[in-house]
């Protein structure tokens, strides 16, 4: 992860891995933050992998609490807001079509 990260409101998003099929995203959420908006703004299927951290997503107005080791099929929808209420960062594996 040489190139700079994007930036999502307080998030760093790493393309780790892209080719015709699918994208791999590190993505490094502070702790005690709060992201109103999704990371990826076209809308395929996704699944969230929680590397580290415990993590809060808001998708259709449901709230999912997440911690290390859990994932996260997003199917259609994307999440209204991600949340960080863990005192150290969370590090989230995103992978997409």
């Amino acid at each position: 992860m040489s190139n700079p990260p994007n930036k999502i409101s307080q998030a760093d998003i790493y393309k780790v891995l892209s080719d015709e099929n699918f994208n791999v995203y590190y993505i490094l959420i502070p702790s005690n933050s709060l992201i109103n908006k999704h990371f990826l703004t076209k809308k395929e299927p996704e699944l969230a992998f929680v590397m580290k951290g415990d993590i809060s997503v808001t998708l259709d107005k449901v709230s999912y609490s997440l911690q290390e080791g859990d994932c996260l099929y997003i199917k259609k929808n994307l999440p209204e807001k991600w949340e960080n209420k863990g005192g150290g960062n969370a590090e989230i594996l995103l992978i997409s079509k």
